[in-house]
């Protein structure tokens, strides 16, 4: 299983990588890049790393793929997440809530998460 999903945002003029389990997307940036090649894709990326970096204020990163490669200097913390982008991620978490069953994260995040309170 990966350990990541990669959903889009906008008509593909950007995709959110939602972590799947405690290994970060950035850990396999080899595989991501392969799938994001595959959708023909060449643009912003937004990273939930939820289920690596749990409610901290590193969960949302923003970067940039260039048709081949994700250029990994330039990643930022998102300090202002918009609303749309927090409710595909919301959305994501409580339809796969074994996701969040089966994670590392503190049983109150979990609680948070699974009813919909972040």
């Amino acid at each position: 299983m990966e350990n990541f999903m990669i959903k889009e945002i906008n008509n593909k003029s950007e995709y959110i990588i939602l972590s799947t389990s405690y290994i970060s997307p950035l850990d396999e940036l080899f595989d991501l890049e392969q799938e994001l090649k595959m959708l023909n894709f060449k643009g912003e990326i937004i990273f939930d790393l939820l289920l690596c970096n749990g409610l901290n204020e590193n969960r949302f990163l923003r970067g940039f793929f260039d048709g081949k490669y994700i250029d990994i200097s330039n990643i930022t913390i998102m300090s202002n997440v918009q609303d749309y982008i927090k409710k595909i991620s919301k959305e994501f978490y409580i339809n796969n809530s074994k996701l969040i069953d089966y994670s590392v994260l503190p049983d109150s995040h979990k609680y948070i998460i699974k009813n919909g309170l972040v």
